[in-house]
C-alpha cells in the first residue's frame, strides 16, 4: 500500500466515525474525499451515479409517505448488495493483500479496502435513523461479551467438527492493518446494512411474525451473501447473524452488534486458520 493509498484508508476511517456519529463537518470531509478519489482515480464520475441513486432513493422511501416506501426499500437492498459484491462500475478498490497463505493448508488471503462498500455504509448511515451514539456506544461496550463469548464458542465448535478450521494461534504481520479494515470496513459497514437497515426497518413494519424469527431472517440473509466462501460458511454466517442481531436488538446497540462481529473475526484470526482450511 503507496502513501497515496494510505492517506484514502485514513479518510474514509474517519469519515466512517464522522457519519456514524453524525459529527459536524462530516459532508465538508466527504466532498474532499470524493473530489481526492476522482483526482488519484479510485472514482470514476459514474460512480457518482450510484451514490446519487442510492441517497436519492433512501430519502424518498424514509421521509416521503406518500410514495411506495417497501418498493423503495427494497430497491435499497438491491443497490446495497450491488455496491457489496462491487457490480456497480466506477470504484477502484484498494488491495493491499494479494492471495497469502498464512498456513500450508488454507486457502489464499486477499484483502481489499472496499470503497463501493463504504460509501454505500455512509449512505446509510447519514439518511437512516437507528440504535446509535454516546448511550448507545455505552450499552454496547458493557454488554457485547454477553453476545461475542456464546457465538464464538458455538462457531469454534460448529467450525471444528465440519473440518473448517483448526488451533493455530498466531499474530500476522499485518493484524494492525487487518483489524482497521476489519471493524470499519467490514464489521461497521455489514451491521449498519444488515442490522441497522434491514432488521431495524423489518421489525418497524409492526409484522405480526415474532421479532426473534424476523431476526434469523435477516441472519440467514446474511449468511447466504457469504456464498462464495462455501456452503458451510454460510451456515456459520447465519448462526453468528441471528446473534449479531439478538445484541443489537436485546441491548438497543448498533455498537453491539458491531463488538460482537469485530470480536469473533478478531479471535478467528489469532487463534485458528484463517481464513478457512482448505
Amino acid at each position: 500500500m503507496n502513501q497515496i493509498d494510505s492517506i484514502a484508508v485514513a479518510l474514509i476511517s474517519i469519515l466512517t466515525l464522522l457519519y456514524f456519529y453524525r459529527i459536524r463537518m462530516r459532508h465538508v470531509f466527504l466532498a474532499i474525499a470524493i473530489v481526492l478519489g476522482l483526482f488519484n482515480s479510485y472514482l470514476d464520475l459514474i460512480s457518482l451515479v450510484s451514490m446519487a441513486l442510492l441517497c436519492g432513493t433512501l430519502y424518498l422511501s424514509s421521509y416521503h409517505k406518500k410514495l411506495p416506501r417497501r418498493s423503495g426499500q427494497f430497491f435499497c437492498v438491491a443497490l446495497g448488495l450491488a455496491l457489496s459484491f462491487h457490480m456497480l462500475p466506477g470504484f477502484h478498490n484498494i488491495k493491499v493483500i494479494d492471495s497469502l497463505f498464512l498456513s500450508p493448508d488454507t486457502v489464499p488471503y486477499t484483502m481489499y479496502f472496499n470503497l463501493d462498500k463504504q460509501l454505500a455504509a455512509l449512505a446509510f448511515l447519514e439518511l437512516l435513523t437507528f440504535n446509535r451514539g454516546m448511550r448507545s456506544l455505552r450499552r454496547g461496550l458493557k454488554g457485547f461479551l454477553v453476545f461475542a463469548v456464546p457465538v464464538a464458542l458455538i462457531l469454534i465448535g460448529a467450525g471444528y467438527s465440519l473440518a473448517w478450521l483448526r488451533w493455530e494461534p498466531k499474530v500476522p504481520s499485518f493484524l494492525a492493518l487487518w483489524m482497521l479494515k476489519n471493524l470499519l470496513f467490514t464489521c461497521v459497514s455489514e451491521e449498519v446494512f444488515f442490522r441497522g437497515f434491514i432488521q431495524s426497518k423489518a421489525l418497524a413494519t409492526g409484522t405480526k411474525y415474532s421479532s426473534y424469527l424476523v431476526i434469523g431472517v435477516v441472519g440467514v440473509l446474511f449468511g447466504l451473501v457469504h456464498f462464495q466462501g462455501g456452503l458451510v460458511y454460510v451456515v456459520l454466517a447465519s448462526i453468528a447473524g441471528f446473534i449479531y442481531g439478538l445484541a443489537a436488538y436485546r441491548l438497543k446497540s448498533l455498537e453491539a452488534a458491531i463488538f460482537t462481529h469485530f470480536t469473533v473475526n478478531l479471535i478467528h484470526i489469532v487463534f485458528f486458520t484463517y481464513p478457512r482450511l482448505a
